[in-house]
């Protein structure tokens, strides 16, 4: 079975509530910014093709944060994430 591949991720900013994400498996490149304003406890990005890991600093309720099987060489601003 291929990959999926998504070209267009739904505002998620509405969900304010919500704490766990999971974004398997969807063919990304690049950490999707849709949920930067939310405050998620756990997040999945595995299983995708992103190379560089940013744009998660603000995300400090993070206890769970998975990135296996990507392509990362890179990994940025991540200091604010102490409860991982």
């Amino acid at each position: 079975m291929g990959k999926t591949k998504v070209s267009n991720i739904p505002d998620l900013s509405m969900l304010s509530d919500l704490k766990v994400l999971s974004m398997e498996g969807l063919g990304l490149t690049s950490v999707p910014t849709v949920f930067s304003n939310l405050q998620l406890h756990e997040l999945s990005l595995a299983n995708n093709s992103i190379e560089k890991i940013t744009d998660i600093n603000n995300q400090t309720e993070l206890t769970y944060l998975s990135l296996s099987n990507n392509k990362i060489t890179k990994i940025e601003n991540i200091s604010n994430l102490d409860k991982l």
